[in-house]
């Protein structure tokens, strides 16, 4: 069986989505994506991926070395009340980095983009709170409920706990 961390920041996530760590200027990490690479090697991972926040230039960083593959977390967002969401996409292109750049700012746009184009994606906190409420979301063929009628596509599951 194959190791690899599919959800880990180095010092080009910059700045924290945690409140305690935006509070005092935190980032996510401070870890220099080589270093990162030879930690993760060090504790038995087979390939090695970074998923920086809205940016690809941890993996870049890293590019040249065995076992590595492009990956990012996207900042997106629920059109009908700009609600937030981390998407984690794996085994990009460059390219693709830039077209998924374009489409984050609506949800349903960037998991259509994401699906025609293959791409591995998860939700990142699938327990998220957002503007005071606390969401729960999954990929699935299914219905929006969020604030209202999913009309792109019948592909998001997600709901506000009480």
């Amino acid at each position: 069986m194959s190791r690899c961390d599919l959800h880990i920041h180095s010092k080009f996530s910059a700045r924290s989505g945690d409140w305690l760590f935006r509070r005092f200027d935190f980032p996510d990490s401070c870890t220099e994506p080589l270093d990162l690479y030879a930690q993760l090697r060090e504790r038995g991972m087979d390939f090695i991926t970074i998923t920086d926040h809205d940016c690809i230039d941890g993996c870049l960083a890293i590019a040249d070395k065995p076992q590595t593959f492009i990956s990012e977390q996207v900042t997106t967002y629920f059109p009908q009340d700009s609600c937030k969401l981390h998407l984690l996409v794996w085994g990009i292109a460059p390219a693709q980095h830039q077209d998924i750049s374009v489409f984050r700012s609506n949800i349903f746009e960037l998991q259509k983009y994401l699906a025609e184009n293959r791409i591995a994606h998860a939700i990142a906190h699938p327990l998220y709170s957002v503007n005071g409420k606390q969401y729960v979301a999954m990929f699935a063929g299914g219905r929006n409920t969020t604030a209202a009628p999913n009309t792109h596509g019948d592909s998001l599951y997600a709901w506000a706990l009480p």
